[in-house]
């Protein structure tokens, strides 16, 4: 469902979307928005560096986060279905608690989205917190974005 006033940018690896987005930014001038969801799908190595950017997004900035993980494990020995949804109250010691579990569990499905929500975050330092947290040579890490620009009034 397309909502209005949100760039959408379909999964695609991390290094294809990296590119996308800087070309986007650089054609449509934008430099800030206020709200950004980062949907990021793979194996618990995702689970690992999904982790590293939770930490880093929210590192001394005044942002909202809400986070929502799935992460599945279906062998013959062992089935196992993780969900969890945590906004910042949560993702203080429960979430990121289970986070650093399921980054260790070795799982072939791991699903994170988090979304941040500012009165005005630089694209640049989105592109920079991406680039800086996910392989970016990892054919199985798949990354999405949904991005809501600061309109100039």
């Amino acid at each position: 469902m397309q909502k209005p006033d949100w760039e959408i940018f379909e999964p695609a690896p991390v290094k294809y979307q990296l590119e996308d987005l800087e070309k986007w930014t650089r054609r449509e001038g934008i430099g800030t928005v206020t709200e950004t969801k980062i949907r990021g799908n793979g194996t618990t190595d995702a689970a690992t560096q999904f982790r590293n950017l939770l930490r880093l997004a929210k590192a001394g900035k005044k942002i909202s986060t809400t986070v929502e993980v799935k992460a599945r494990n279906r062998q013959t020995n062992l089935e196992l279905d993780v969900t969890f949804k945590a906004d910042d109250a949560g993702l203080e010691t429960p979430a990121a608690k289970i986070l650093d579990d399921i980054g260790r569990w070795s799982l072939p499905e791991f699903e994170g989205t988090i979304n941040l929500k500012a009165e005005s975050i630089p694209i640049n330092e989105i592109r920079e917190l991406i680039k800086n947290t996910i392989k970016t040579d990892d054919p199985k890490t798949k990354l999405a974005l949904e991005i809501k620009p600061k309109r100039e009034k």
